[in-house]
């Protein structure tokens, strides 16, 4: 299963995150002063309007310059195995320190997130194959 976030602006961006990488977004965001609304973690909600968008943004954008350069993932087939460096994943609570998660190449996908939410409302779409 994918979601999909599609640009309700004149835009072509369309963002693809796993169910694990939204959450992870939004602790990332959450922890850099955007205020999760309640229900988004479990599923995100059918259309973000442009004042939250914008937040959501703003807070992920305060975070990239917190990503570490270095890699935390290794590819494997269609989905990302996350490598743990100590002290970075909690095996009684199964989480992982949002930052290291995005760290490397997956900025990237933080920096792609970023422009859609700049660019002010968009809606979620869920695929699965």
């Amino acid at each position: 299963m994918l979601f999909e976030f599609w640009s309700l602006q004149v835009t072509t961006e369309i963002v693809g995150l796993y169910p694990r990488e939204w959450r992870m977004a939004l602790q990332l965001a959450d922890e850099h002063g955007f205020g999760v609304p309640d229900g988004w973690s479990k599923t995100p909600p059918t259309e973000v309007p442009e004042e939250q968008a914008r937040a959501l943004g703003a807070a992920l954008k305060r975070a990239l310059p917190e990503l570490p350069s270095e890699e935390h993932r290794q590819d494997v087939g269609a989905h990302s195995e996350v490598i743990h460096p100590p002290g970075e994943w909690n095996p009684q609570t199964g989480s992982q320190n949002p930052l290291a998660y995005f760290g490397g190449s997956d900025r990237g996908r933080v920096e792609a997130f970023v422009r859609l939410c700049e660019a002010g409302a968009f809606e979620f779409r869920m695929l699965s194959w």
